[in-house]
């Protein structure tokens, strides 16, 4: 159980700090156009859902079914 615990955490803190790097990016640079925001954006998420399926696929016996596809 701490194993998930602790993965999930890495997990929380991996996409905190990357979601801190996009807003420093954009509140230095406000020139930035929203494409490039959408971008940005676009890509975190994808990441972020591929990563969720791959959770809940390998770990399935931890979590509720299908929880992590679903969300991704």
């Amino acid at each position: 159980m701490k194993d998930i615990f602790k993965r999930t955490t890495n997990s929380i803190i991996v996409s905190s700090v990357i979601a801190l790097i996009i807003g420093l990016i954009i509140a230095f640079n406000p020139t930035m156009s929203d494409k490039t925001i959408g971008i940005i954006v676009a890509c975190y998420m994808i990441v972020y859902g591929v990563v969720l399926v791959i959770l809940d696929v390998t770990s399935n016996k931890y979590y509720v079914p299908f929880d992590g596809i679903i969300s991704g």
